[in-house]
């Protein structure tokens, strides 16, 4: 077996879950290759240093805290799902909305284009009233 290969099985060796002859040909290996036997060596060191070291408790709030997390999240592709699935349905439609907005902003700029804001001209009647009049307010404050 190669060394490649021995090594990728070494975690399973170690916990005694291989077949028997997979088990077989690294016992095999493990004499004749150096290098497989220092990587064993090194994983059951591992392994032991980890034995030693002592369990850290959770604070008391920590199981909560992590499923407040999980409803978050849930309820961000909730959000997702309710707008974008299914997609064969709503992007179409949503495409069909924006489409109506387009055109009806153009129809509403087109017709407030057309709009004049000119004041309207004043009648025969008003023009001549104001010429009788005399000099408008504007040239009476200027004096």
């Amino acid at each position: 077996m190669e060394c490649d290969k021995v090594k990728g099985f070494l975690s399973e060796y170690i916990d005694g879950v291989l077949d028997a002859q997979v088990k077989k040909l690294i016992d095999e290996h493990l004499p004749a290759c150096k290098s497989c036997s220092e990587e064993l060596a090194s994983l059951n060191a591992c392994i032991k240093e980890l034995g030693v070291l002592k369990g850290v408790e959770a604070p008391g709030n920590f199981l909560e805290k992590v499923h407040e997390r999980i409803e978050r999240k849930a309820g961000f592709s909730k959000i997702i799902q309710t707008l974008f699935i299914p997609v064969r349905i709503k992007v179409p439609l949503e495409i069909a909305a924006v489409a109506a907005m387009v055109i009806l902003t153009i129809n509403l700029m087109e017709s407030e284009r057309k709009t004049t804001y000119m004041p309207a001209k004043p009648k025969i009647e008003e023009m001549g009233k104001i010429a009788a009049e005399g000099p408008g307010v504007a040239e009476l404050e200027r004096e």
